[in-house]
């Protein structure tokens, strides 16, 4: 499947919405978003990415004025590990506003994408706080209505944004 690129622009955003897959063939938006414009990436419906898209994603942020404020809204967990391993492909002023995280069920073997808002189920860290982790214990299960527990080892996963803080993080 092709990468499917919609941008959109407002008075306060420039809205990149990415869809499929993410490869080195992609080629992102020649955009030049006023300073008072956000720029964010739609991120839901990636499929996947490999390493040599977020090169060239990397590379294409790094081109952006650093004023320029960049957010990153329903996370998928594949980018969100990109994250995590490739310095740099998270600017340290983007916001995550958005990401998914898995919850597994023991009893029915179903995964299942919780998303994790800023602000509610995390805050950022402020004066080198640190970032504030909110996340349910459990959900429930859509399948056999069981309880779903964390499926990632929450230092490792949510390392983005303990990195970006400078900080801990408290539960």
């Amino acid at each position: 499947m092709t990468i499917d690129i919609k941008t959109h622009k407002t008075a306060d955003d420039v809205i990149i919405e990415l869809s499929n897959d993410l490869s080195e063939t992609m080629s992102l938006p020649n955009i030049k978003p006023l300073l008072s414009q956000r720029v964010i990436f739609e991120c839901e419906n990636i499929k996947y990415i490999n390493s040599e898209a977020v090169q060239l994603w990397a590379h294409w942020l790094s081109k952006l004025d650093e004023r320029i404020q960049i957010v990153f809204r329903k996370t998928p967990p594949r980018v969100v590990d990109y994250f995590n391993i490739i310095d740099g492909f998270l600017p340290t002023s983007a916001t995550v506003e958005s990401f998914f995280v898995p919850y597994e069920c023991e009893k029915c073997e179903h995964v299942e994408l919780y998303l994790a808002q800023r602000g509610k189920d995390y805050i950022d860290s402020s004066a080198g706080e640190a970032v504030q982790i909110n996340l349910p214990k459990i959900i429930n299960c859509p399948g056999c209505q069981g309880a779903m527990e964390l499926g990632i080892w929450k230092e490792k996963y949510l390392k983005f944004l303990i990195v970006k803080s400078g900080s801990g993080v408290t539960t």
